[in-house]
């Protein structure tokens, strides 16, 4: 019975020191600590934009249901021109429906409960950046306080948002009103590596050289299409 007793009082030990020890080793969540005024400031706007990312991604729905024939020449332009970079004539149905379906997951994600901490890696929080994301939380940077850019932070959202909904990496970054080769480059759906099935998504983010998984497309589209007339 002694022998017992022992014997239980030392699995109990090693079980609380396993627990403290994975206690220790785990990452403190960011909530768990104080938050300064600054990142109090930055996160409750992140949360405060929630409505209007959601806006514009639903704008974005709206007008990719109409088929590519019921878009405007507006919406066909700024599609093909995020979408279709290179001009390679790739844009049908099927894909129109595709990024639909992107769109729709994007949105479905914005009804679960988003978790927004302040960004304290400094490794990701350079130069002007605004989020940023670990695939399933949004942080917020430093510079955040300083933008007066409203529809770039709830653009912003939208764009990490489709990282951890479309577990996709980023391409080269879209520069409205500048030509960019690198980005003219992408193509709706990258190499045909990338559409093979089972084996085909590992392609796609090794090469990253498609639109249809690439987050600023879906971020630029959402917050353009939300502004365009009518």
């Amino acid at each position: 019975m002694a022998w017992q007793t022992i014997k239980s009082g030392k699995w109990l030990l090693i079980a609380v020191s396993l627990f403290l020890l994975l206690l220790v080793l785990s990452p403190t969540p960011v909530g768990a600590s104080a938050l300064s005024t600054g990142e109090e400031m930055a996160v409750d706007e992140a949360y405060a934009l929630i409505p209007t990312s959601i806006q514009m991604v639903d704008e974005a729905i709206t007008v990719l249901s109409q088929g590519w024939t019921g878009m405007s020449v507006d919406e066909q332009q700024l599609f093909r021109e995020l979408f279709d970079p290179g001009e390679t004539g790739e844009i049908d149905d099927r894909f129109i429906s595709d990024s639909l379906e992107n769109f729709r997951r994007i949105r479905r994600r914005f009804d679960e409960e988003l978790a927004i901490h302040p960004g304290r890696d400094m490794d990701m929080c350079i130069t002007n950046r605004l989020l940023y994301t670990d695939y399933s939380h949004i942080f917020v940077c430093p510079y955040y306080n300083q933008e007066d850019d409203a529809s770039r932070k709830a653009r912003m959202l939208v764009h990490e948002l489709a990282h951890f909904t479309l577990w996709a990496r980023d391409r080269h970054y879209y520069q409205p009103r500048t030509y960019s080769a690198r980005y003219a480059a992408l193509t709706p759906r990258g190499p045909r590596l990338a559409q093979l099935p089972v084996l085909g998504p590992i392609f796609r983010e090794i090469a990253a050289a498609d639109t249809l998984y690439h987050p600023d497309a879906y971020a630029w589209f959402a917050a353009e299409v939300f502004e365009l007339p009518g």
